[in-house]
């Protein structure tokens, strides 16, 4: 058996299989939007007009969102970012809610689980040695908002806002944005300063400056907000340093009605940006430390998961045949051409993370029963297998290297983007290539 042949004929059927599938898809590829950035760097200005309502009083997709984030450290020790859901009733957020209660003794929180290893790890992300600044698993704020830049001319050579960005890592040459301003920000920006001038933040050019831990002037002082009309304040940054700040301030009101008709960015559903993550990746990540919990206290959560999960499911399902119904009956209309737009694009994505169906105790020992005796063959058939983490083998029941198949115990109702076969959607990892999402 030519097993490089095998590996090098089953490439290209893939690669043909994806390209034919790209070819022929009427809605065309579902991408995550690629944002311009406006970046709020540490001890500089910016001068910049925020557009659109602010998030209790959103219209439009493009109005400002509220997203709550955070980076958890899951039961195998990786780390994986977590966009929390809004619905206070959201079983995950009434776990949290339950263990970290307290009350307060003067200024000290006194949490009525003090000395639980459970409360201990959301405290500390179950970090040995956490720094004083973190938060543990606790979400950061951030309020995803466009804008207009006014020290460059993209905005107005596009006729496009930008995207309100906190911070960026760079691998390999890319680029990783952390999008939004941190809500601390916003309500500096509007109940402080708009409040104090009784104006919309859409009427105004801002000048902001965020200090970094050296530089900020007191303890509660980590931003600085003027607008157009502090001109010696400006000035004083400006002859600190030596740009003219005030010189890309703009005022003029025709220019105003101009922009207020720019394209601006849809904010809503964006994965790994706003869209809720789904809870079977919770389910997935922190499954010991959500059943210890429920054994621990008497809680259900994990039931509550498993229901939310099923809704979170259905709803997908329902709401993908949904749009291929109603993209049939267009194809069917050869009168008019369907003009695919960004938010049906967002709307036709499906959930940003793998959505974990989770494994009932009788999955378990079903599991336990059919134990792979993984060979040779099978490793140099599947390259996947070789690294393989155990939370996904152990839901491997048969592998047929003659058919080149892999068989698991839960439904194959996805596909891996690399190597186009039908695994689990709940993985994290394709068996067959070993691919990592």
């Amino acid at each position: 058996m030519d097993i490089a042949k095998i590996r090098h004929e089953r490439f290209l059927r893939a690669k043909k299989a994806r390209e034919a599938k790209a070819k022929n898809s009427e809605f065309g590829p579902i991408e995550i939007p690629d944002f311009e950035p406006l970046l709020l760097e540490p001890d500089k200005c910016q001068v910049f007009r925020l557009v659109g309502e602010v998030p209790e009083d959103r219209h439009n997709p493009t109005d400002a969102i509220l997203v709550e984030k955070s980076i958890i450290k899951a039961d195998d020790g990786s780390f994986f970012t977590y966009i929390w859901h809004p619905d206070v009733n959201h079983p995950f957020r009434q776990l949290i809610r339950k263990l970290t209660k307290y009350k307060y003794d003067g200024k000290k929180k006194i949490y009525e689980n003090e000395g639980c290893e459970l409360l201990n790890r959301y405290l500390t992300n179950n970090k040995k040695n956490p720094l004083p600044y973190e938060s543990g698993m606790a979400p950061s704020k951030y309020v995803l908002i466009n804008a207009i830049d006014r020290m460059d001319d993209w905005c107005k050579v596009n006729k496009h806002t930008k995207m309100i960005a906190w911070d960026v890592n760079e691998v390999e040459d890319k680029k990783f944005y952390t999008w939004g301003m941190k809500k601390g920000l916003f309500n500096e920006i509007f109940d402080v300063k708009c409040g104090s001038i009784g104006t919309h933040y859409e009427y105004i050019d801002l000048v902001v400056r965020r200090f970094s831990k050296n530089t900020k002037p007191a303890d509660d002082i980590f931003y600085q907000v003027m607008y157009n009309e502090e001109k010696r304040a400006i000035q004083n940054w400006s002859n600190k340093d030596g740009i003219d700040y005030q010189s890309f301030i703009v005022n003029s009101e025709d220019l105003f009605k101009e922009e207020m008709a720019y394209e601006r960015y849809n904010l809503e559903n964006i994965p790994f940006v706003s869209m809720p993550t789904p809870v079977g990746v919770i389910m997935n990540k922190l499954e010991t430390f959500i059943k210890k919990a429920d054994k621990k206290y008497g809680w259900n959560t994990w039931e509550a998961m498993v229901e939310w999960n099923a809704k979170e499911i259905a709803e997908l399902k329902a709401h993908n045949q949904e749009h291929k119904e109603d993209h049939s009956e267009v194809s069917f209309n050869t009168s008019k051409s369907h003009v695919v737009t960004e938010t049906e694009e967002e709307e036709d994505a499906e959930l940003p993370t793998k959505v974990e169906t989770p494994v009932n105790k009788v999955q378990k020992k079903v599991v336990k029963e059919k134990k792979v005796d993984f060979t040779d063959e099978m490793y140099e058939m599947f390259p996947g297998l070789s690294e393989c983490p155990e939370h996904i083998k152990k839901h491997i029941t048969f592998v047929d290297v003659e058919n080149e198949i892999i068989n698991f115990d839960i439904e194959s109702d996805a596909r891996c983007g690399e190597c186009e076969n039908d695994i689990p959607d709940e993985f994290d990892y394709c068996p067959y290539c070993g691919t990592q999402y």
